[in-house]
C-alpha cells in the first residue's frame, strides 16, 4: 500500500512542477530588421544617353531645366501637361521626364502609365523599366517589379543598384537563393557598400546558410565593431546553431553598444537563466520592471523557471519588483488576472518557506481575484490537504478539473485524497477517466493496474 502511495505521490509532484512553463531560449528570436530598400533619385533625362528630345522640344527642356534646378516639380508638371495638350506626339525622353517628375510627387499609377508610353515608342528603354520596377516597388506589386527590374537588367542595366533592388525583390517574394546571387552580384560592383552586405547577410540567414552568413558577418564585425545591430545579427546566428554562450556573449556586447530594447534584455535574461546565470538574469529584469518595460505575459514566462529551478531569492526579488508597479506605479495597466497571478507567486513563495496559512491566504485571493486561476485551485488545494482540510480540498480539485491546462493535476490530485482516505475504488474509477481524458499518459497504466489488484482483492 504504501508503494502505491509513493508511486502516485511522486507522479503527481512531477506534474505539478510541469505547470511552470518556461520557454526555451532557442525559441526567442530578436526581430532584425529586413534589408533597406533605397531607391534611386531621378536622374537627368536630357543627359541619357539612351533617348533624346527632339529638336522641337529643345526650348521646353530648357524651361523645364530651370524648375527641375529649383525643385519646382509641380510647376514643371503643369507646364510638361500643357505642352502635352497641344503636341500631337512626345519623344520617349518626355515621356520618361513626365513619369520620373510624378515618381516624386507620389503620383505612381500616372508614373506607370507614362513609362509604358515611353516603352511602346523605344521598347528596350532601360531606363523605362528601371522606373517601371520602382513604380511597381512603390504599388507594394513585386512580381512586376522583378520582371521590370530583370527586363533593365537583361539590357545592359548592369550596376549595383539594379542588382540590390533585384535581390530585395527576390527576396520578397520568398527566394532567399536567388537573392543570394543578386546581392552577390550587387557587391562585386559595390563592394563598401553597407546595405548591400546587410542584404546579402539576410538572404544567407534566411536560406539557413549560418556557416557562410557567419563568415560574412565576422568580416562585417571587423570592419565595424561597434555596430550593436552587427551583434545582434550575430547572437541570432549562434542561437540558430544552438551556440548560447555566443549568443549570450554577443547580446551583452550589443547592450554595452547601447542596444536599450525590451526585447534584447528579456533575450539576454533568458538565456542566462538557461545557462543558471540567476543574477545576472534578475537584474537585467529587474530593470524592465523598474522602467515599466516587462510585460505581464513576458513575466509570466520567465519567473516561472526561477520557481521551477527553486531560486527563492531571485524570484522573490522579481516578484516584490512587479508586484510595487502593479500596486503603485502603473496599476491601471493590470488586469484582474495580473493580479491574481501576482498573488499567486507570492503563495509559492510562501510555500517554499513552509508558511502554509500564509500561502493558503495567497491562493484564497488569487482565486478571488480570477475564479479561473487554475494553478492557485491545484496550489490551494494542496495546501488545504496539508492543513487537514480534505473535504474542501476535494471541492477545489473537482473546480479545477474544468480547466484544460490543470485538468491533469487536478484530476490526480483528486485521486490521491482517495488512496489516502484507503477508497480505493473511487481511486481507480478516476483514474480511469484520467487515463481515458489523457490517451497519452501511459505511465497511468502502472498505477490503475495496482489499484485495480487492491479492489479485486478486497472484493
Amino acid at each position: 500500500m504504501k508503494y502505491l502511495n509513493c508511486l502516485l505521490s511522486a507522479f503527481f509532484i512531477t506534474v505539478c512542477c510541469s505547470l511552470f512553463t518556461v520557454v526555451n531560449a532557442t525559441n526567442f528570436q530578436l526581430m532584425v530588421a529586413e534589408p533597406t530598400l533605397y531607391l534611386p533619385i531621378i536622374g537627368d533625362p536630357f543627359e541619357s544617353r539612351e533617348a533624346k528630345i527632339t529638336p522641337e522640344e529643345y526650348p521646353l527642356a530648357q524651361q523645364l531645366r530651370h524648375l527641375l534646378t529649383q525643385l519646382k516639380y509641380q510647376e514643371a508638371l503643369t507646364v510638361l501637361n500643357e505642352y502635352k495638350i497641344q503636341s500631337d506626339v512626345l519623344s520617349p525622353a518626355m515621356y520618361l521626364l513626365i513619369a520620373q517628375i510624378q515618381m516624386q510627387l507620389t503620383q505612381f499609377d500616372h508614373a506607370e502609365k507614362n513609362y509604358i508610353a515611353a516603352l511602346k515608342i523605344m521598347p528596350d528603354l532601360v531606363r523605362a523599366h528601371e522606373g517601371l520596377s520602382i513604380v511597381y516597388i512603390s504599388l507594394k506589386q513585386p512580381k512586376k517589379a522583378q520582371k521590370s527590374l530583370i527586363k533593365a537588367i537583361s539590357l545592359g542595366a548592369n550596376n549595383a543598384q539594379s542588382y540590390a533592388q533585384l535581390a530585395y525583390l527576390n527576396m520578397k517574394l520568398n527566394s532567399p537563393l536567388s537573392a543570394i546571387y543578386a546581392y552577390q552580384q550587387a557587391l562585386m560592383l559595390d563592394p563598401g557598400n553597407a546595405n548591400i552586405r546587410n542584404g546579402l547577410l539576410y538572404a544567407l540567414t534566411r536560406s539557413k546558410q549560418f556557416e557562410a552568413a557567419a563568415s560574412l558577418l565576422e568580416q562585417m564585425l571587423i570592419e565595424n565593431s561597434t555596430k550593436a545591430d552587427l551583434w545582434i545579427q550575430r547572437a541570432n546566428l549562434a542561437l540558430e546553431t544552438k551556440d548560447n554562450a555566443k549568443a549570450l556573449s554577443s547580446i551583452e556586447v550589443a547592450i554595452r553598444l547601447g542596444n536599450k530594447k525590451t526585447e534584447t534584455y528579456q533575450l539576454a535574461a533568458q538565456i542566462h537563466l538557461t545557462e543558471k546565470n540567476y543574477s545576472r538574469a534578475v537584474t537585467l529584469l529587474n530593470s524592465l520592471i523598474n522602467t515599466n518595460q516587462l510585460s505581464m505575459n513576458s513575466f509570466n514566462k520567465l519567473l516561472p523557471w526561477l520557481l521551477k529551478e527553486e531560486q527563492w531569492s531571485h524570484a522573490e526579488k522579481l516578484i516584490t519588483a512587479m508586484n510595487l508597479n502593479v500596486d503603485v506605479k502603473k496599476s491601471s495597466q493590470y488586469t484582474s488576472d495580473d493580479k491574481s497571478r501576482l498573488l499567486h507567486y507570492q503563495g509559492v513563495l510562501a510555500e517554499s518557506k513552509n508558511n502554509k496559512l500564509r500561502a493558503e491566504s495567497f491562493f484564497k485571493k488569487a482565486i478571488q481575484l480570477d475564479p479561473s486561476n487554475g494553478d492557485s485551485l491545484i496550489s490551494l488545494a494542496r495546501v488545504s490537504t496539508e492543513l487537514n482540510n480534505v473535504a474542501h480540498a476535494e471541492l477545489l480539485y473537482q473546480r479545477a478539473e474544468r480547466f484544460d491546462e490543470v485538468k491533469l493535476s487536478a484530476m490526480l490530485g483528486r485521486a490521491q485524497i482517495y488512496i489516502d482516505q484507503q477508497q480505493y475504488e473511487q481511486a481507480l474509477q478516476l483514474l480511469r477517466q484520467t487515463r481515458k481524458a489523457f490517451p497519452q499518459r501511459h505511465d497511468l497504466d502502472v498505477n490503475i493496474h495496482t489499484l485495480a489488484s487492491i479492489v479485486n482483492n478486497k472484493a
